[in-house]
């Protein structure tokens, strides 16, 4: 509703309480540097591997997807190869429509060559 500050308080105490969808939305303002805040892709690393920890379909697909660019590599990045791995696996059998299952497919694609190259 466009009262960003007002909102914001309660979409980070959602996500530290472990609300999936929460952190990733967190992430996605903080990747994004969106809403007033200050980018910070580091948090986006975090929050975002919580959320593909508990199955959040875009969390299990973007955070591959920002590994394998680089967008992750002045991070600790927490996720193991084998890890991220498994979640291009459930995000595949979670895919239920044609653009999931492409993107999907796409950063598996993606981290297929990443993976090789390590």
């Amino acid at each position: 509703s466009g009262r960003p500050d007002d909102a914001m308080p309660h979409l980070i105490f959602a996500a530290e309480a472990g609300h999936r969808q929460a952190q990733f939305v967190l992430g996605y303002i903080y990747d994004g540097g969106l809403q007033g805040v200050e980018q910070n892709r580091c948090k986006t690393e975090r929050l975002w591997l919580r959320s593909a920890r508990q199955g959040r379909f875009a969390a299990l697909v973007s955070y591959p997807h920002h590994v394998v660019r680089g967008q992750f590599d002045e991070c600790d990045v927490q996720a193991s190869l084998d890890e991220i791995a498994g979640f291009l696996k459930t995000a595949g059998d979670m895919a239920s429509d044609y653009y999931r299952r492409m993107w999907t497919a796409d950063v598996k694609k993606d981290f297929e060559k990443y993976r090789s190259s390590r």
